[in-house]
């Protein structure tokens, strides 16, 4: 390599990778979902374009054989909007509906920055991803987002908690939230024990956006909140961690650090199914009237 070629040579002036932003692990979900359809819809495209010449040759007057052509383009097109279409776009449409959820949760947290809290987003792990880790004079919060469809029969629909089981209009989620977000929990428990000498108390959280969350019972480890009810329970809470704790290079480097990572493609689709099992919620045959309000 000549010096004239060494020189052209350029590099990011970025040192520090960038934050994750909110929703990144089920963008990229999606954009994983979409190109796994497209290959498909070129099939088809194909086959329709054979199908089209083959019907020209026909009207032409050249030797036809544009029946076998167009049965095999029908297959392929059948086959697609059977088989694959629906599917991979309702697994799109989940995605996207998740994607929204923590971006709003994401617009909630930013109101905390205001009272002195570290917000980070989508903290990927092996195999699974923290959505929001906020750290701040209250603590550490470990937010887990569901996002859940709503029927649209009924309005009164609702997400009940007695401090054991979680119900969403009336049905236990495939997933027990409760046990997800303790393990998340525990595991950015794990990634500042390893970085800090500091031991934050760490809040798991799982909100749902959107929905009517019934009050819950005092003293339970483990929120479950709207996104509306979250700042105020914040807020509430006694003050552990001084300014110059919340603001150490310890305690959030150690989450950036985690931050920052970017996870294999391959590990960000369990996730998906998951998502793609769980999004939609059922309308209860009775639906529970007169209960409390938030």
């Amino acid at each position: 390599m000549t010096r004239e070629q060494t020189d052209r040579r350029t590099e990011s002036p970025i040192r520090q990778r960038p934050l994750r932003m909110p929703g990144e692990s089920q963008q990229e979900n999606l954009e994983t979902t979409l190109s796994d359809l497209y290959p498909w819809l070129v099939v088809c495209l194909v086959a329709i374009a054979l199908a089209g010449i083959e019907w020209w040759r026909w009207l032409s007057g050249s030797p036809p054989s544009a029946w076998v052509v167009t049965i095999e383009a029908v297959a392929f097109v059948l086959f697609v909007a059977v088989f694959k279409a629906p599917p991979a776009l309702r697994r799109a449409r989940q995605i996207r509906l998740a994607i929204q959820g923590e971006r709003r949760v994401a617009e909630v947290l930013d109101e905390l920055k205001r009272n002195g809290y570290r917000v980070f987003h989508d903290i990927p792990g092996d195999g699974f991803n923290v959505d929001h880790v906020a750290v701040g004079p209250t603590g550490v919060y470990v937010i887990e987002t569901k996002t859940r469809s709503k029927p649209v029969v009924s309005r009164d629909v609702r997400v009940t908690y007695d401090g054991e089981r979680v119900l969403v209009n009336g049905y236990a989620p495939d997933r027990d939230p409760l046990a997800q977000v303790r393990a998340l929990a525990d595991h950015i428990r794990d990634v500042i024990r390893g970085s800090t000498p500091v031991d934050p108390p760490i809040r798991p959280v799982v909100l749902f956006p959107g929905w009517f969350v019934e009050r819950q019972p005092k003293g339970v480890a483990v929120w479950v909140l709207n996104e509306k009810a979250l700042l105020a329970f914040v807020r509430e809470e006694p003050v552990c961690l001084n300014e110059d704790r919340v603001f150490a290079r310890s305690l959030p480097h150690s989450i950036r650090m985690c931050a920052t990572t970017r996870p294999r493609e391959s590990r960000l689709k369990p996730s998906c199914a998951d998502l793609a099992r769980n999004d939609h919620v059922r309308q209860p045959p009775h639906p529970a009237r007169n209960l409390s309000p938030l």
